[in-house]
């Protein structure tokens, strides 16, 4: 997993598309949600809706991280288990519930994997409304440390006031 390969690189190559990103303002990933984006990382335009990225580079390309949000089918299958998630394998570490903003249930699951070098993600899973989101935090490097702000952000999703 984590190669960054499936996600990244076709959220890339769509978000770098010029009539994507024309249609990308078509919807608000975030509606509903109070989700506090890491700060000083960039944001790319969201992609129809469903899904959006922070970048934050390091010293080179194989240091570089990502927070994504995604507004998920509330009927569908879980993202992280989703065999369409990551090319190649990936190994979860742990699932746990948590409580974020509070009160809120939600779902921690991190997970390692690899394409030649260890990636690390880290997500949270929540249902606000009759919404499933996902805010996952990807390292391309598992050794580099975490980074605070990715940390706090994808536990900040919170219902709007």
């Amino acid at each position: 997993m984590l190669g960054f390969r499936i996600p990244l690189r076709a959220l890339r190559r769509a978000v770098a598309a010029a009539p994507v990103a024309l249609l990308a303002a078509c919807g608000n990933v975030s509606a509903g949600v109070d989700f506090a984006a890491p700060k000083d990382w960039t944001a790319t335009p969201a992609l129809f809706g469903r899904a959006q990225m922070w970048l934050k580079n390091g010293s080179d390309k194989q240091h570089r991280q990502v927070v994504m949000l995604i507004r998920a089918d509330p009927n569908g299958r879980d993202v992280f288990y989703d065999p369409k998630f990551a090319e190649g394998s990936v190994e979860h570490l742990k699932r746990e519930k948590i409580t974020i903003c509070g009160d809120r249930e939600a779902e921690l699951v991190s997970g390692r994997g690899g394409n030649g070098q260890t990636s690390a993600m880290e997500g949270v899973t929540t249902r606000i409304g009759d919404t499933q989101f996902a805010a996952m935090y990807l390292r391309k490097d598992a050794r580099d440390p975490t980074d605070p702000e990715a940390e706090r952000a994808i536990r900040s999703l919170c219902p709007k006031p």
